[in-house]
């Protein structure tokens, strides 16, 4: 699994948009990939709730999608 760093992360969003990938589907495709994580890591706590807190900004954006997958 690759992870990339704050610069590899923002060249890679920059790259997929100049191809032609709308920002805010990469942002729904990470918050489905973050709520698949969460889901598998999770598995034995289905039927319970989740609290997703975030921040302002972007990164209320990015909890709102893997809240609402």
């Amino acid at each position: 699994m690759y992870v990339a760093d704050a610069a590899g992360a923002r060249a890679a969003d920059a790259a997929a948009i100049a191809a032609g990938i709308p920002a805010r589907a990469l942002m729904q495709r990470a918050g489905a990939w973050a709520d698949a994580d969460i889901a598998r890591l999770f598995s034995d706590e289905r039927g319970h709730g989740i609290l997703v807190a975030t921040g302002a900004g972007t990164n209320g954006g990015y909890g709102g999608d893997v809240a609402s997958a």
